[in-house]
């Protein structure tokens, strides 16, 4: 995969980003990029299973277990439980389909196309435990707990005073992720002093990046370890790095997040 230029600004390939020095936290759209779990989740036939949204699904796993075999890749809790539900969406559609072609196979009318879909798909279940079982040995783990939440609850108040992300009340599964990815690149920067990176799919984040490394910059505490080890964000559309933001260079001529914010 080849490097891009934008107005003559280099941006590197993904294997760049996390073959540097510093730790990359993924969020769920980076790790898993791919919105076809929503759609398997409304098929209810095997014979309406569409082959390339199996041969789709083989190849996000096989990207996702490519990337997690970089030490410098990272995680927090929030992605994989959310991995966790697309394991779980999969799971009941291969319990679902079985049970279908089970009663057509007693009844003969099982075929052997709809057999090796649903083979297909039980493969791509198992692969997607294991990968949820080494995503937890990739979950970053704060040293100060205590910094850590009074970090989230300000990056989350940010969050929902500025309306940067939008939730919506009927979804029973929010982790709040995108908080909890910058809490945790932020933690790393505060205790080790070192610079860090986000990749994501996610504008949202980049936005509530973008508020919280300003909040913080105001603060004569964190100031000094913010400027010094700045926070990347790599904007990740499932096949190149799309474009490279970093808040820090916004730090001196614009402050319009804290227009309405009490520091």
């Amino acid at each position: 995969m080849k490097a891009l230029k934008t107005n003559q600004i280099r941006i590197p390939t993904l294997e760049e980003v996390i073959n540097r020095a510093y730790p990359s936290f993924f969020d769920t759209s980076a790790i898993f990029p791919t919105n076809i779990c929503k759609k398997l989740y409304h098929i209810t036939t095997i014979e309406t299973l569409p082959t390339d949204m199996i041969l789709e699904l083989q190849s996000v796993i096989n990207y996702s277990y490519s990337i997690l075999n970089y030490d410098n890749v990272l995680v927090t809790n929030g992605v994989v439980e959310e991995c966790k539900e697309f394991s779980r969406i999969i799971s009941e559609k291969i319990g679902w389909f079985n049970g279908i072609l089970q009663s057509k196979k007693r009844s003969k009318k099982s075929g052997s196309k709809n057999r090796e879909k649903f083979e297909s798909l039980n493969k791509i279940g198992n692969e997607l435990n294991f990968l949820v079982k080494k995503l937890q040995k990739k979950i970053f783990k704060v040293e100060n707990e205590y910094l850590a939440e009074e970090i989230f609850q300000g990056v989350d108040w940010l969050t929902t005073k500025l309306e940067l992300h939008y939730e919506s009340p009927t979804n029973r599964y929010s982790k709040k992720t995108d908080q909890e990815v910058i809490t945790a690149a932020i933690c790393f920067v505060l205790m080790k002093e070192k610079e860090a990176y986000i990749v994501s799919g996610d504008i949202d984040l980049q936005k509530i990046l973008e508020a919280s490394i300003l909040w913080l910059s105001k603060k004569t505490f964190f100031k000094k370890y913010i400027i010094s080890n700045p926070i990347t964000f790599f904007y990740f559309d499932g096949k190149k790095i799309g474009f490279v933001f970093s808040p820090m260079k916004k730090f001196e001529n614009e402050n319009n997040y804290h227009k309405n914010i009490k520091t």
